[in-house]
């Protein structure tokens, strides 16, 4: 018995120390000049996050906050032994309202603060588009390819350059490649007017249903410089006219400051 008494006051010991060292520990921490400077600059130096934009059954994204990590940034800098504004490690704040959870919405545009449109181009299955990939491929622009030619391995062949690519039946995008980015699984639907049943099979199916504000035809440069906006969405069927134009579509939207982005990245928070 005595000896079981010796080896529970043993055990409790040790665990006191430990506490009494973990406590002894968080305090030198804490008065760590860096700890301090960055405990100053977290307080100084933080972005709040911007919700998404809900109007009836729409959606716009928001915009994530960041602020210092605390812990992190300490670690990195304790590890050259001095405070380095440029060791700084921020992490995200999400927004309160945020588009990750909401497929029950349409998605109309990207959020007009970040400057950003994306092009959508839609495929008939006779279309030839490797011209419209070289002027894509020589500006350096990622972009959204909606194919009726039942994803031939030219088109998948695509992804792994940056695009989107997806099957689009009757106007809708349902057959999707799903893109992976930061860990982050997105797939899409697509339609040109608003149907809440397309939209209830995209939410059961976890998929963003994007609804271009701006959808092209037969002009597609009047069309786009009439009512091009910071977030655009913009839907170009694949015609000789719009090969003919997209250069100059192109210089036009970058004239404006807005870059061309792939929909991941005009839809990120």
């Amino acid at each position: 018995m005595k000896k079981y008494f010796e080896v529970i006051g043993f055990i409790v010991l040790a665990m006191f120390s430990f506490f009494y060292t973990s406590k002894t520990s968080i305090v030198v921490k804490n008065m760590d000049d860096i700890m301090v400077r960055i405990k100053e600059e977290k307080e100084n130096n933080i972005t709040n996050p911007i919700s998404a934009t809900v109007e009836d059954d729409t959606i716009i994204p928001g915009i994530s906050g960041k602020e210092v990590d605390v812990n992190a940034s300490y670690d990195a800098m304790k590890k050259v032994g001095t405070y380095n504004e440029k060791l700084l490690v921020y992490r995200k704040i999400k927004p309160s309202i945020s588009i990750l959870d909401s497929y029950d919405k349409f998605i109309i545009k990207g959020n007009p603060n970040k400057n950003e449109v994306t092009l959508i181009f839609k495929v008939d299955e006779k279309d030839d588009i490797s011209k419209v990939i070289e002027i894509l491929d020589k500006n350096e622009i990622k972009a959204n390819i909606f194919t009726e030619d039942n994803l031939s391995n030219d088109i998948l062949n695509l992804v792994t350059k940056g695009y989107n690519v997806g099957s689009i039946n009757n106007k809708t995008w349902l057959n999707t490649v799903v893109t992976k980015v930061a860990n982050q699984k997105y797939s899409y639907c697509y339609i040109e007017e608003k149907d809440k049943e397309i939209l209830s099979i995209c939410d059961m199916n976890k998929s963003y249903t994007i609804l271009p504000n701006i959808i092209t035809t037969s002009t597609p440069t009047l069309t786009i410089k009439k009512m091009l906006e910071p977030g655009s969405i913009i839907s170009i069927e694949v015609n000789k006219t719009a090969i003919k134009e997209l250069e100059f579509i192109i210089r036009y939207i970058k004239s404006k400051g807005y870059n061309i982005v792939n929909l991941e990245t005009l839809l990120e928070e």
